[in-house]
């Protein structure tokens, strides 16, 4: 009878946790794929990886990188995400849903194969709050990330996967070869920030006294899955254009970039995940959790030791090697919010054990109580905040609801802004994300000279400018062209 309602719980508990993270997906396909468009494109990095992916699609190159015709030898990323992109224009279209639609997409893969990972590896409620913690914190749906067409996304994705592997290293040591190609796609996605990933790997068998598991076999299998998938675009990107790109992304990407700017400190990005609301309050909530196993003498299993050694450095040594250049972007330590959702996970995770006290249980049960509280509200915030969101960029949203590649393909176009030159003369030179959006929806010829330019054009031609300080120029032509779109902050007219 025992053995049976013992089952029967064991069914109910698996039933528990299947429903909840399926909740937990359904809110995460939510935040992640709804009003893709609420935002505007601004430079950079989405609307550089943006137009390198969309004119590899329309000159049907897919090795060469291009900005608006030229060879792109500023973003030095090698192309895995622009392909991605690419891939997207095919089957969606030109769209700015397109751009970010792969990062929502690779972000999901993130959140569903860390959940099966880790709910098979490490627990149920690890799996749970993995999921619940990621979707409540507010990083996910900023820019640079799950909703944006840059590639940090899938940088993150092979730099999460990497790290799960590492973690079952403890299993056999054949994962580490997992973590070793996971760095080779993260490489030919993100460049030299991939570094991090052997780093933290070396590191955790460093912790762990298990160096001696490198013998010179493994260590060449290592070299061989982390370096071959990198080498058919490295040769191909040389028989192109020589050593051009490839030394550019050292002497730019790391020289360059490390010693430019100003020095901000060491501490700049620990200031920034402590400031950060989520972070720090899932940072407390692993502190309380950690400090009631040591209170109650909580000894933790093998892998569950493992497993807070290996999240400890996942989350550590990003911002430290980072703080070592002048150049610092906030996404470049997005790694550390994963690292930490997975670390409550497994101490909650312990102090939940069967075989502990009844004590220990009870505050891990309350601890567990107050993190899904925390995760509703956070993620219900996300929701809300994705789900209202209205783009205020008033012109490229004219342009998103006006342009159509069938209908303007090879028309002329001319943009005036509001905003005024430095003497005072019209702004009508087209800023490259609003030129960018013309040519993805309406695969228009972009143009400068405003007003004026388009007054004199002899060919099928369009203009775009400001209602807000231009009254005057709108009523001079509503009075002699044909109006194509009339909202309050723009206009378009068409010749």
């Amino acid at each position: 009878m025992g053995q049976k309602q013992n089952r029967r719980l064991t069914w109910a508990g698996r039933a528990c946790y299947v429903v909840l993270l399926l909740a937990l997906h359904a809110a995460a396909a939510v935040m992640l794929f709804t009003n893709l468009e609420s935002a505007w494109v601004e430079l950079y990095d989405e609307q550089r990886h943006a137009v390198n992916a969309y004119e590899m699609v329309v000159n049907d190159d897919y090795l060469v990188n291009t900005y608006f015709g030229e060879v792109d030898y500023f973003n030095l990323k090698p192309p895995l995400s622009m392909w991605a992109i690419a891939l997207s224009y095919r089957l969606v279209g030109f769209t700015l849903a397109a751009v970010r639609l792969p990062s929502a997409l690779f972000s999901f893969i993130m959140l569903a194969v860390g959940a099966v990972w880790l709910g098979r590896r490490q627990g149920a409620v690890v799996s749970l709050v993995y999921v619940g913690a990621m979707t409540a914190f507010q990083v996910l749906i900023a820019g640079h990330y799950a909703r944006n067409g840059d590639p940090d996304a899938l940088y993150q994705l092979f730099f999460t996967l990497a790290m799960l592997c590492m973690l079952d290293s403890g299993r056999s040591f054949r994962w580490f070869y997992g973590s070793a190609l996971c760095f080779a796609l993260a490489f030919l996605t993100k460049s030299w920030h991939a570094l991090c990933i052997p780093a933290i790997c070396f590191l955790f068998l460093a912790c762990q006294g298990r160096l001696k598991e490198i013998t010179w076999k493994r260590a060449g299998l290592l070299l061989a899955v982390g370096v071959v998938p990198v080498l058919p675009w490295a040769v191909a990107r040389y028989l192109h254009d020589g050593w051009a790109f490839l030394t550019s992304g050292v002497t730019v990407d790391i020289g360059e970039r490390m010693t430019s700017g100003t020095a901000s400190g060491p501490l700049l990005y620990f200031q920034y995940l402590l400031g950060d609301r989520g972070f720090l309050t899932a940072l407390a909530l692993c502190v309380a959790a950690a400090l009631a196993l040591v209170l109650t003498r909580t000894r933790l299993s093998p892998a569950a030791r493992s497993a807070v050694i290996g999240c400890l450095l996942w989350l550590m040594v990003p911002p430290v090697v980072f703080s070592f250049s002048n150049f610092k972007k906030y996404w470049y330590v997005f790694s550390s919010f994963t690292a930490l959702a997975v670390l409550l996970g497994v101490l909650l995770q312990a102090l939940l054990a069967r075989g502990g006290r009844r004590g220990v249980r009870r505050t891990g049960a309350a601890l567990t109580a107050i993190t899904a509280v925390l995760c509703v509200a956070g993620a219900w915030q996300n929701i809300n905040t994705v789900t209202t969101a209205v783009n205020p960029h008033h012109y490229q949203v004219a342009m998103m609801e006006l342009l159509d590649r069938e209908s303007y393909a090879g028309a002329h176009m001319y943009i005036q802004y509001n905003e005024k030159n430095a003497d005072g003369s019209a702004l009508t030179d087209w800023a490259d994300e609003d030129r960018f959006m013309a040519e993805l929806y309406g695969d228009v010829v972009c143009l400068p000279g405003g007003k004026e330019a388009f007054e004199q054009d002899g060919e099928y031609a369009l203009i775009i400018i400001g209602n807000l300080e231009q009254l005057d120029v709108r009523d001079e032509l509503a009075g002699f062209y044909i109006p194509l779109l009339e909202t309050r902050y723009v206009s378009v007219f068409c010749n």
